[in-house]
């Protein structure tokens, strides 16, 4: 018994956890004050002691073969340590020789932070793999995750507090879109969103998404009629926060979402000869058409819109781009690079003819980069890029990340070892895209250690519920969490801020913990 109980209330906590991660990270706010008393975040903390330790107790006290985990552990541990000494010597000495400005520095404490939040959740796809995460617990963490979200952004929207999810304050409700003229200006769509205060918007925008198959799931199954009435209130409402978040993915999912799983659930019931639940399939329908008849009003789809105007705009300037070009490379052809005449000639072209590149945060080149730093980067990439892939951030992203990875002439084993995240972090461009990020920063052995593992157990769990149609593998249930899953690994490589993020990429390794558990020893049963 006394076993027993030190079980559960690893189980428990390690549970816990998962759904309090959200409202963890909101101690963020106290971290100026943390700060200058020379103490870490509360979030840290649990990230760097209060996780690894779960780890610890988890293998003695689930684990059966401890000397196979043990040694693969060990095995691991030690090729990952000389991968890092490495990979910091050369971060350090890459940061110089690729020409960046002093607001990129290395930061040992930054590196190791990063790869512990990389490698950490990957841990946790074993431990809730034999912590073996039952049904019944994983409808209270996915309703958890939603009452500590969903239910503090939308409330925060209609009474009127909270952060925007990309500048300043909310300005009002989700009841003024419809009435509100969007524009650039006065009523810019971005003062609309809303995060309460949650510091990454669109974390918290990945991880909504990826519950909200779950929570239709969990309705399905609900028997109690008072329980089934407050789980289609909470799916309601946390419809509306991804739409009031205002990320994009998160915005459209909110239909396209249900309209999958209406699709899922009568290619199920017909392969199984079940009965349709007519209830469910109206709730289905009845989402679908809320949220989409909400989103040509929303944020997201406003934010396009200006978008598209002002792509519009700069495209038909476009064809001046020629004559302009000609005059730059003749100008810089006999100049000498880095000579204060090359730094005069190229600074003062893209002052002149800085309105080419209207379409890019001036963020962007006046602090993370600055264009008398290197004007002729921001002046070739008016030049050598269409406006089509240097349309919005990421895109300058990437193209900041290549020219810095090909043009500064690395070694092979430099590459290798990667750029270094925390050099990029602090500068201010890094790629939000997860594996590209890594590949990059990390170099490819680091992506090999903390990224392609990810990689393979998806493929893997993918092949095997595709062939378990016979092993009747084929559940609701098992396919809506491999859903959630491929939208977190869909997400991330579109918008990054998920498998380096804990809140996110620990709900992904207990989806993928949980799928190997139940497309291995799953026993025969009905599908709903």
């Amino acid at each position: 018994m006394k076993k027993l109980n030190i079980k559960t209330f690893i189980y428990i906590i390690t549970c816990v956890l998962v759904v309090l991660h959200p409202v963890i990270e909101l101690d963020y706010l106290a971290y100026p004050f943390l700060n200058s008393l020379g103490l870490p975040r509360f979030t840290t903390i649990i990230n760097c002691l209060v996780y690894p330790l779960l780890i610890v107790l988890t293998f003695f006290f689930f684990e059966k073969n401890k000397k196979r985990t043990l040694l693969f552990s060990v095995t691991y541990g030690i090729l990952f340590l000389i991968y890092f000494y490495l990979h910091t010597k050369n971060a350090y000495i890459v940061r110089e020789q690729v020409y960046l400005p002093n607001n990129y520095w290395f930061s040992l404490f930054d590196e190791i932070i990063y790869c512990l939040y990389l490698i950490i959740p990957l841990a946790y796809i074993w431990v809730f793999n034999k912590q073996e995460i039952k049904e019944d617990t994983y409808k209270y963490i996915v309703y958890g995750i939603s009452l500590f979200t969903g239910i503090p952004i939308f409330l925060g929207d209609i009474l009127g507090f909270g952060y925007s999810t990309y500048l300043g304050y909310t300005k009002d409700s989700i009841f003024s879109w419809f009435s509100l003229p969007f524009d650039e200006f006065s009523h810019h769509p971005r003062y609309y969103a809303g995060k309460f205060f949650f510091e990454e918007g669109n974390t918290i925008g990945i991880l909504m998404t990826m519950i909200l198959p779950l929570m239709y799931y969990f309705f399905l199954k609900e028997k109690d009629k008072i329980k089934k009435i407050i789980f289609g209130i909470m799916i309601f409402i946390h419809s509306l926060s991804m739409i009031i978040l205002t990320t994009r993915v998160a915005t459209m999912c909110a239909f396209i979402i249900p309209a999958a799983i209406l699709f899922i659930y009568l290619i199920l019931s017909l392969l199984k000869y079940e009965n349709f639940n007519k209830l469910f399939i109206s709730f289905l329908v009845i989402m679908t058409i809320i949220c989409s008849v909400i989103y040509p009003y929303s944020p997201a789809y406003q934010n396009q819109q200006i978008n598209a105007q002002t792509y519009v705009f700069q495209k038909s300037n476009d064809p001046q781009k020629a004559e302009i070009e000609s005059e730059v490379r003749e100008g810089a052809k006999d100049l000498e690079k880095y000579s204060e005449k090359w730094f005069g000639f190229y600074t003062f072209m893209f002052e002149a003819y800085s309105w080419l590149i209207r379409v890019t945060p001036p963020v962007y080149y006046r602090e993370f980069y600055n264009y008398k730093h290197d004007p002729e980067f921001w002046v070739n990439l008016i030049f050598d890029y269409e406006l089509e892939e240097r349309i919005n951030g990421r895109q300058i992203q990437k193209i900041f990340t290549l020219y810095k990875w090909n043009d500064y002439e690395l070694t092979p084993y430099q590459k290798s070892l990667g750029l270094g995240y925390s050099t990029f972090m602090h500068g201010g461009i890094v790629l939000e895209r997860d594996f590209s990020r890594q590949y990059y920063m990390l170099g490819p052995i680091g992506f090999i250690f903390t990224m392609l593992p990810w990689a393979i157990l998806l493929i893997y769990l993918g092949i095997k519920l595709l062939l378990g149609y016979k092993d009747k593998k084929w559940t609701m249930f098992n396919i809506l969490l491999m859903m959630s899953t491929c939208i977190g690994f869909g997400v991330s490589y579109l918008s990054g801020h998920t498998f380096d993020q804990l809140s996110t990429s620990m709900f992904i390794a207990l989806l993928m913990g949980t799928l190997f558990n139940n497309l291995k020893n799953r026993k025969e049963e009905r599908i709903i």
